[in-house]
């Protein structure tokens, strides 16, 4: 397991940094991690249920807002 996905499952607060030249942090939109910009993450289907079951993520769960660091 990398870096982010150690961090991802040690702290449910945690955002991995959008894979974009936005420069701020993926937002959880309910299904995947994205970017105002279009941008989606790429995490297997297994990952994020382990990670959603892990948090106790409840179905239809989105984040608030954009962080920028």
């Amino acid at each position: 397991m990398n870096i982010v996905r150690e961090n991802m499952m040690a702290d449910p607060d945690y955002r991995p940094y959008v894979g974009c030249s936005c420069m701020s942090r993926a937002r959880w939109n309910g299904k995947t991690f994205d970017c105002r910009c279009g941008w989606e993450s790429k995490f297997e289907a297994e990952f994020i249920e382990a990670w959603k079951q892990k948090h106790k993520i409840p179905e239809g769960y989105k984040d608030n807002g954009w962080r920028r660091h």
